[in-house]
């Protein structure tokens, strides 16, 4: 690690679209992560760039595998 910021995962949940990014981090940072999303499990990459991804059906919950080295920020 070049800092010791501990990155930030931020989403935001609008209807059937996920919007996601990394924040605290160095440029091109990008390390997987898994979510899970209703009952199903999603590998997303985020990077220090906005994101979106529809699914198929409304999102009510996303919950983020804490084996990962980060901070969780849902924004509205």
């Amino acid at each position: 690690l070049r800092t010791t910021l501990i990155p930030v995962f931020e989403y935001e949940i609008d209807g059937k679209r996920l919007k996601y990014r990394y924040t605290q981090v160095v440029p091109d940072f990008k390390m997987p992560i898994r979510v899970t999303i209703g009952n199903e499990m999603y590998w997303l990459t985020p990077n220090d760039t906005w994101q979106t991804q529809e699914f198929r059906t409304e999102l009510s919950s996303l919950e983020v595998d804490m084996n990962f080295y980060l901070e969780v920020l849902e924004t509205k």
